[in-house]
């Protein structure tokens, strides 16, 4: 279990987080004493002591991150932003000597450096979960990366609004040309307005002509560029309907009749 900023890939550095099992727990509601060093938290005071929210960052600041997951089960109780936040997140990052938060509203704290920064959700195996929002490519290129059938990815709400830089890529089972790939689940809505889709079905393809690739009960906006590759590719159209969003391969065949 851990507690507070889970940040992966800051500033000048390259991040890598690779969950191949076991169970992990993110809990962002942290308990924080007040002190004379909000930092270092030295002299704390418990009887100060106060609740605060933090987000999970998977490329932040200009730096480049990675969470791949294979296998196991994680679970992150607040936001998580696949490629930084702004200011107008208004996300905490700290508490003063009077036991107030502080935000970058009111700091100089860097939050809107977005020049390099890159993050990436990739979800191979195992499952995981964001009861939150979780915001693709807001400061920086983010992706989602569903690759095959081994892995689930549910979030309460997905923001992907920032064209270009807001990517969701769906790969193709590739081992089991049958199968497809596993969708995302949205509890609340999907906000796609000119989000970035990427459909890799493999040379060998062989699985349904419907492939689900999001399920939610409400989808806002429409993508922005879509790209498939692959076996039948080029007769392969995205469509929106009352359960989300799903990939169409138009099929049939030629009668000669003589």
């Amino acid at each position: 279990e851990t507690r507070g900023y889970m940040i992966i890939g800051s500033g000048s550095s390259e991040g890598t987080f690779r969950q191949t099992g076991g169970t992990l727990k993110q809990t962002a509601s942290v308990t924080s004493s007040v002190s004379t060093n909000h930092l270092y938290r030295t002299n704390p005071d418990p009887a100060r002591a106060r609740k605060f929210d933090y987000p999970t960052l998977i490329g932040f600041q200009g730096g480049k991150g990675l969470y791949e997951i294979t296998g196991g089960t994680a679970t992150i109780s607040k936001s998580v932003f696949v490629a930084s936040c702004f200011s107008d997140d208004d996300i905490p990052w700290g508490i003063n000597d009077k036991g107030q938060e502080l935000r970058p509203s009111d700091s100089s704290f860097p939050y809107g450096q977005t020049t390099g920064t890159e993050g990436c959700l990739r979800v191979k195996g195992g499952a995981v979960s964001i009861p939150d929002d979780c915001t693709v490519g807001k400061g920086g290129r983010g992706t989602i990366e569903m690759v095959g059938t081994n892995g689930t990815l549910s979030v309460g709400r997905l923001v992907a609004t920032n064209g270009v830089k807001s990517v969701l890529r769906f790969v193709c089972d590739r081992e089991n040309p049958a199968a497809g790939v596993s969708p995302i689940t949205v509890a609340d809505k999907a906000m796609l307005d000119g989000t970035t889709l990427e459909v890799e079905l493999g040379e060998s393809y062989s699985g349904r002509a419907r492939v689900r690739l999001i399920n939610a009960p409400h989808v806002e906006g429409d993508f922005g560029r879509v790209t498939v590759t692959g076996k039948s590719a080029e007769s392969a159209v995205v469509v929106k309907d009352e359960l989300g969003v799903r990939l169409r391969i138009r099929r049939g065949f030629v009668m000669v009749v003589r």
